[in-house]
C-alpha cells in the first residue's frame, strides 16, 4: 500500500490488529502485515477477497476513524463473504473444512463429513454418540458460524438416557 502513512496503517489494522483479525475470521484467511506489505494466505478467491476489503478500508480510512463495527458493518454490506461462499460450494460439491485460528481441520471420515454438511445446511441440527467421545470438530463449525455472525446463539443440551430392562 503506497504511499507510506502510518497514521492510516495504523487505522486499518485496529488497535492489537483487531480489524485483521477480524477480516481473517470472516473470509478464511491469515494476513501478516510488516509496515505497509501486508502477506495474506488462504485460498485464491478468499485471498482476492481479502485484498478488496483491505483496499477498500484502506481508502475510508483517510477520511473515516475505523472501528471493529464499521469494520464488521463493511464485510456484511459488501456481500463478499457470500460471494466467496457460493463460489466455493461449487467448486467442491460437498467437502467441508474448517478453519479455526490458524489451521485447517478437515473431517476423518464419511460420517463427520455429513454431519458438518447438515449443520452449514440446516438451522436445526442433533449430534448423539456415546459419552466420552472428543466432540470438539463437531463444536468448531457451529462456533466458527457464531464467529462469523451467521447465527446468533449456538443452544447445547445434554439428556442422558435410560436404559429400560424388558
Amino acid at each position: 500500500m503506497n504511499p507510506y502513512d502510518n497514521t492510516r496503517l495504523v487505522n486499518l489494522c485496529g488497535q492489537l490488529d483487531e480489524h485483521l483479525r477480524l477480516i481473517e475470521r470472516r473470509l478464511a484467511v491469515q494476513i501478516a502485515n510488516r509496515g505497509n506489505q501486508f502477506k495474506i494466505t488462504g485460498k485464491p478467491d478468499d485471498r482476492d477477497a481479502a485484498i478488496a476489503v483491505l483496499e477498500t478500508l484502506y481508502e475510508e480510512s483517510k477520511n473515516t476513524v475505523l472501528d471493529p463495527q464499521r469494520v464488521h458493518l463493511f464485510l456484511q454490506e459488501s456481500g463478499i463473504e457470500a460471494q466467496i461462499k457460493d463460489d466455493s460450494s461449487n467448486d467442491k460439491q460437498g467437502e467441508v473444512s474448517i478453519l479455526p485460528g490458524r489451521s485447517l481441520i478437515k473431517p476423518r471420515g464419511k460420517n463427520q463429513q455429513d454431519y458438518l454438511l447438515r449443520v452449514q445446511k440446516h438451522d436445526i441440527n442433533f449430534g448423539i454418540g456415546p459419552a466420552q467421545v472428543p466432540g470438539k470438530l463437531f463444536w468448531l463449525l457451529p462456533v466458527q458460524t457464531l464467529e462469523r455472525d451467521q447465527v446468533r446463539r449456538i443452544i447445547l443440551t445434554r439428556r442422558q438416557l435410560k436404559r429400560v430392562k424388558t
